[in-house]
């Protein structure tokens, strides 16, 4: 059998329900100013905005599980994100191994008097995958920022979810909370194969057009457009 691909979310595989918008072309690359999650010791964005910042653990107050745990303060308080991802085996009609994937973001906010409040819970999943599975956060891409200076942290993060079994765009998800609140860029990965070029591209959802052009023009750059290379 020669090489296959299934792209969650996109061709073949289903994930999340996306809603219509307008394609947008190939995005070009630009690199987002605020605090990123790497080493947590960025400069806030805004006064009173927390750079970004890993938890050693999550705090006993929050309902959520997890290794991955991140936090910052703002307007409303303490605030976590913990990012848990889960597993499951089994077998197609043929009785051929597949793997499902899913990935769980939850947002809470913990205010002075100890109040939690849950802001977002973001999901998604690759479900029966007969090939190499992929659902993740890409590395160094959780940040927070204050574009529109009300005190309140924008989260912004993106992630990648494939079924494939050679070298394929990725399905690619940007997303920025804000107190509750989703925008997002919808799109698949690039890929430069030296004989063929297949150009990143997204879909504007319609909440984007709704938010602060900032938060657009944030959403585009954290896109970007470098597509990588492979021999």
């Amino acid at each position: 059998m020669g090489p296959q691909r299934l792209l969650a979310g996109g061709w073949l595989l289903s994930a999340v329900a996306c809603g219509d918008s307008p394609r947008t072309g190939p995005a070009t690359a630009s690199e987002p100013s605020p605090a990123r999650a790497e080493d947590g010791k960025g400069a806030s964005a805004e006064p009173g905005i927390l750079a970004l910042r890993p938890l050693p653990k999550v705090p006993d107050a929050v309902d959520a599980k997890g290794p991955d745990a991140w936090g910052w303060r703002d307007r409303n308080g303490e605030n976590v994100v913990v990012v848990t991802y889960a597993e499951r085996e089994g077998t197609d009609g043929a009785d051929d191994p597949t793997t499902s994937r899913s990935m769980v973001l939850t947002h809470d906010a913990i205010a002075a008097d100890g109040t939690v409040v849950r802001k977002r819970t973001v999901k998604d999943f690759v479900n029966d995958c007969p090939f190499d599975v992929h659902l993740g956060l890409e590395s160094g891409s959780l940040q927070t920022s204050d574009l529109d200076s009300d005190g309140v942290a924008e989260l912004t993060f993106a992630y990648r979810l494939s079924c494939a079994s050679d070298v394929s765009p990725m399905d690619r998800k940007v997303l920025l909370l804000e107190d509750g609140e989703k925008y997002i860029l919808r799109g698949h990965t690039g890929v430069n194969l030296g004989s063929e070029v297949v150009p990143s591209e997204y879909d504007v959802d319609p909440s984007v057009n709704r938010a602060p052009p900032a938060f657009r023009e944030h959403l585009v750059a954290a896109w970007g457009g470098t597509a990588p290379k492979y021999p």
